[in-house]
């Protein structure tokens, strides 16, 4: 028995998935920041000033989503930790100090928990338009309650969601039995 489909961690997967999205925001894909910062009609000159940063942030909390829902907590809580050490890691690739990676680190836990908080007591069928609502705060580094924009933030983050869940159900997690074995 084995827990992947492929033979990778935890911590592997989440480097995919973190990969993944970095890809999708530099291409044409439906993650592609340009194509998401055009439906917002917003200008970047007008954003916060680390507004990739915190897109990157807010579509690897899609993934953990993805994460949470495809696997065990503690599993879960492996493939976030490679999503995180990836991130990290494309930041020290481009230049960032161990201050700029730790600040980092730091702003991707607060967003990670307030997302979390906007989720609490949520149910049913309608799209976590608060979450959403943050996450296009974030962008913007203010408040701002354009109905349009959160609904295009919010289902931003659901697709952010979605890609990764095809990559996990592509890499696991999975149980995979010998098909082979004898049953008792």
């Amino acid at each position: 028995m084995s827990l992947f489909k492929k033979s990778r961690t935890p911590e592997e997967v989440g480097r995919i998935l973190y990969e993944s999205i970095r890809h999708g925001m530099e291409s044409t894909s439906p993650l592609s920041v340009v194509g998401f910062l055009e439906s917002l009609d917003a200008d970047p000159d007008l954003l916060d000033e680390q507004y990739l940063g915190e897109i990157a942030i807010g579509l690897m909390f899609g993934g953990a989503l993805a994460a949470e829902r495809s696997a065990p907590p503690r599993v879960a809580a492996q493939i976030v930790a490679g999503m995180k050490a990836e991130f990290l890691q494309h930041l020290a690739e481009q230049g960032a100090s161990t201050v700029q990676r730790a600040e980092w680190e730091s702003v991707a836990a607060v967003r990670f928990l307030t997302y979390r908080q906007e989720l609490e007591g949520y149910s049913g069928f309608e799209p976590p338009w608060r979450v959403g609502r943050r996450f296009y705060w974030s962008i913007l580094g203010r408040e701002d309650n354009t109905a349009m924009c959160v609904k295009i933030a919010t289902l931003y983050l659901l697709e952010g969601r979605e890609v990764c869940q095809r990559i996990l159900n592509e890499e696991g997690p999975a149980i995979l039995l010998n098909r082979g074995a004898r049953r008792a």
